[in-house]
């Protein structure tokens, strides 16, 4: 009996394991997401986080500001794939149900950016515009171990099945829901992305269908 109970203690359960919450309804509206390439830690909060470059964290917050202003609630993350790239840093902006994917050659080159323009109509971004499914899947241990321990293994298994389309992210938020994935250009937030559940889950996607049973 005794070595029942030690059993039971030493296995470590997670957030997410543990949730019995439903998905519905738990992902905040967002208009406009903002995902630039950064490789070095994230932090559990990385505009707090001393080491992320000051120019992206100013630039992040002004056009956050800027857009809520003209009335556009926006989200920023932090993506990286599996090793860093070497050449050009990507920026993606989603919005109105559109991906649109640029090159920088460092952040001080996002200053040249006038979103508010662009999403005004009055101004074009010189960028590639994306219509397959892009996944961004939270593997931020920093902030959650859950997003580290589930989201991981789930970003790995994706990017084998679409190296060009597969991103880690920063906290989505909900990480009682992990792996937690992002699906752009629709903006579609899903959690409880388990690895039997892939197969699944991205036969629904990539057949551009909402996957409801995952939706948050």
């Amino acid at each position: 009996m005794a070595f029942d109970y030690e059993q039971r203690r030493m296995k470590k359960r997670y957030c997410s394991e543990e949730c019995t919450t439903g998905l519905a309804g738990t992902s905040d509206e967002v208009d406009v997401w903002l995902l630039v390439e950064y490789y070095k830690s994230w932090g559990s909060h990385f505009s707090r986080k001393e080491e992320i470059p000051n120019e992206l964290v100013s630039w992040i917050n002004k056009t956050k500001k800027r857009l809520s202003i003209n009335g556009w609630s926006s989200r920023a993350q932090l993506i990286r794939g599996e090793k860093e790239n070497t050449d050009k840093l990507t920026f993606f902006i989603a919005f109105d149900g559109k991906l649109l994917r640029l090159r920088i050659d460092e952040y001080t080159a996002l200053e040249d950016l006038d979103l508010v323009s662009m999403l005004s109509g009055n101004n074009v971004l010189a960028g590639e515009l994306v219509e397959e499914p892009v996944y961004f899947v939270c593997t931020n241990g920093e902030r959650d171990v859950c997003c580290g321990k589930f989201g991981l293994p789930v970003f790995q298994n994706l990017k084998k099945r679409y190296p060009e389309r597969v991103w880690q992210t920063t906290h989505l938020g909900g990480h009682r829901f992990a792996p937690n994935v992002l699906v752009l250009p629709n903006g579609l937030l899903y959690g409880r992305i388990l690895i039997d559940q892939i197969d699944k889950f991205t036969q629904i996607v990539e057949s551009r269908r909402i996957a409801f049973e995952y939706l948050r």
